[in-house]
């Protein structure tokens, strides 16, 4: 009599066999259940209920709260059912402890989690946050394991397999998750919710490398900004506005916060300092729904600007991709759709884009209950200089024609901003490119204040317009921006208008920098600003700040560190290592071409200690906050990043 192959092996082997591919399946299965539950609940679900701010670099932090809360939850009600149980089965069920005791001691891990993570922020990739990804998965696998076997163990038939074990793990362990995720969202959104606001809105826009000294409304005559134009005539002007900062980074990070650049932190490999509110965070505490369209590649959500918006779109983002932001997929969509398109020869139109986005926002929020706060950031004219055909405007001796075949001359090399030779004797050509970009935008800022007016907008909408800084063009024997504290780089554009709020004649004169944008709109709107900003509103007329009369500038990069302040007409620039100083009297020299220090002046002393007052202050507070994050940047985004002209190091 012959017996099957497997008949002939000895038992022992096939139940460990049989043990194994149990394991195995009970992983793969449970991967496979946490996988779609992270997917699903986390970063779907509670970024609609608002739960969860959209900064990619806290997502894993954050995301670690919510499985606390649900495996806390679930760890409850199992306690609960116990109790139960006890009374009803005279045989309780010992699973029930393990799973309470298994919850309990996820909590704090998670917690330990949080605090490292806000300690030290992290990106999605870091190695660091995957392999706590990957503590939460085994965590959940242990416990998944322990229940299903007390589970199998007390319930199973008296025929007992692997398949049997896995489905009971999961079918308990997943209901029991489930049960608590339908208990988060049943009462943590009431809590986490914004009371209803009524307020004005706000909409801001930000246009950058914009020189203050090439528009119209300021007396300029080589190209037309009849929209910028219209807008600074009804609006306020201020006229002794100026950029924080010579560069995009610290100079933005500034008006989101109300600090000084020293104080947010902000270069090309920190964010921002942990503990320092945004104005979209305060809004969004006041019930305003909050949404920028921005474009620029040190404006990533990793930087800190996108903390308390609702929706954060950037270089031409897609909308209908936003929920899925905080995963790889989103990633690989967005660059196969930016791919695509430069395959098919769609060059994207980032400066008209975010005008569509913010009109189709103006009319879309504008028929809700809500107030909003919407920021557009136009890239140009930023380099490089591409502007449409049609939009370049005629100089004196040289044709329009003329600089756009320099464009496609340069365009066909393959030059990018960084790399682009703007000689001394070649700078009007790109200077008429840099103006015809300007016309471009001033075109796109007028479909947006017409959108806002049509639908009636204008009556209960604070609308701020400002640069980030300004450009070089041989001014000072460079070209660019970040470089310098001179006029042409840190004079800001800055128009404002608020219905039903007056400025103060005064304010006009009154020495303002982007530290003022943040407490301004606040005390427009009747909110309390956050502790300890270096801002004031330039609403009131008797401002808590010392620094009314006078404005900083801080150039941290690019070169030596400076420091520069003005005051009644006079530019003092510090440098901090030699302790270089250059004394300007704008009232007599508006460019800033005669240096008057070390002449024995009065006033470049006096300025010199307000700077040190200043230097002293700003550390002081720079160590209150504590270090900058340090975020992860990628060799791609670095290679980006020299191609627009900035030094990495």
């Amino acid at each position: 009599m012959s017996y099957p192959e497997d008949a002939k092996r000895p038992r022992g082997r096939v139940k460990s066999r049989t043990r194994v591919l149990g394991v195995l399946k009970f992983v793969l299965t449970a991967a496979l259940f946490y996988s779609l539950l992270d997917a699903v609940f986390v970063r779907l679900i509670f970024l609609k209920a608002q739960f969860s701010d959209i900064a990619v670099h806290t997502y894993l932090g954050r995301s670690y709260v919510l499985y606390a809360i649900y495996l806390g939850a679930a760890a409850g009600l199992a306690a609960l059912l116990g109790l139960l149980f006890k009374k009803l089965w005279p045989r309780p069920w010992p699973g029930v402890d393990a799973v309470a005791a298994g919850g309990a001691l996820c909590a704090p891990v998670f917690a330990l989690a949080v605090l490292a993570n806000r300690a030290f922020p992290l990106t999605i990739t870091h190695p660091a946050m995957l392999a706590a990804d990957v503590l939460v998965l085994l965590i959940w696998l242990i416990l998944s394991t322990y229940v299903g076997g007390k589970v199998y163990n007390r319930i199973g038939p008296a025929r007992r397999g692997a398949r049997r074990f896995v489905w009971a793990g999961l079918g308990y362990g997943g209901a029991l998750l489930f049960v608590g995720v339908l208990l988060v969202l049943a009462f943590l959104p009431a809590l986490t919710r914004p009371p209803p606001a009524r307020g004005m809105n706000v909409l801001l826009i930000t246009i950058d490398a914009l020189r203050r000294d090439h528009l119209g409304c300021n007396g300029y005559e080589r190209v037309e900004t009849p929209c910028l134009d219209s807008f600074a005539a009804s609006a306020t002007t201020f006229e002794n506005a100026y950029c924080s900062s010579p560069w995009t980074l610290p100079s933005m990070a500034s008006m989101i916060t109300g600090r000084h650049p020293a104080v947010c932190g902000v270069d090309e490999l920190h964010r921002l300092r942990p503990g320092i509110p945004t104005l979209a965070e305060v809004l969004r505490s006041r019930g305003y729904r909050n949404e920028a369209y921005v474009t620029n590649i040190f404006m990533y959500p990793e930087y800190g600007y996108a903390e308390g918006f609702d929706l954060y779109l950037m270089n031409g983002d897609r909308p209908w991709l936003y929920p899925l932001r905080e995963t790889l997929l989103y990633e690989w969509t967005s660059a196969g759709l930016l791919a695509l398109d430069n395959k098919l020869g769609r060059a994207r139109d980032d400066t008209r884009y975010n005008a569509d986005e913010t009109v189709a926002a103006l009319r879309r929020l504008g028929k809700g209950g809500r107030p909003f706060f919407i920021w557009c950031h136009f890239m140009d004219p930023h380099n490089p200089y591409t502007p449409p055909r049609g939009y370049v405007p005629e100089y004196a001796g040289i044709a329009a024609a003329e600089a756009y075949e320099m464009l496609k001359e340069l365009q066909a090399a393959g030059w990018r901003a960084g790399g682009w030779p703007i000689t001394e004797s070649r700078a009007p050509l790109f200077e008429m490119l840099y103006d015809g970009e300007i016309a471009y935008v001033d075109e796109q800022f007028g479909r947006i204040i017409d959108a806002l007016r049509e639908e009636g907008l204008d009556r209960n909408t604070m609308v701020i317009v400002l640069n980030d800084h300004g450009e070089e063009f041989y001014d000072h024997g460079s070209y660019g921006h970040g470089h310098t504290l001179y006029p042409e780089l840190i004079d800001m554009v800055l128009l404002a208008q608020a219905p039903g709020q007056k400025f103060p004649a005064a304010a006009r004169g009154r020495y303002i920098t982007h530290v003022d944008i943040m407490p301004t709109v606040l005390d427009a709107l009747g909110i309390e600003p956050p502790a300890a900003l270096d801002g004031r509103s330039f609403l009131r007329g008797n401002p808590a700040s010392g620094d009314d009369g006078q404005a900083f500038s801080e150039a941290l990069q690019s070169g030596p560190e400076r420091k520069a302040v003005r005051r009644d007409g006079w530019l003092l620039i510090v440098y901090d290592e030699t302790d270089e100083r250059e004394l300007y009297d704008l009232a007599e020299d508006p460019g800033a071409r005669k240096n008057l220090a070390a002449r024995g002046l009065a006033i470049e002393e006096e300025l010199s200690v307000e700077i040190a007052r200043h230097v002293d202050a700003t550390e002081e507070k720079v160590r209150a906050l504590g270090r900058a994050a340090t975020i992860a940047v990628s060799e791609e985004r670095k290679a980006r990043l020299r191609g627009l002209g900035y030094i990495m190091p």
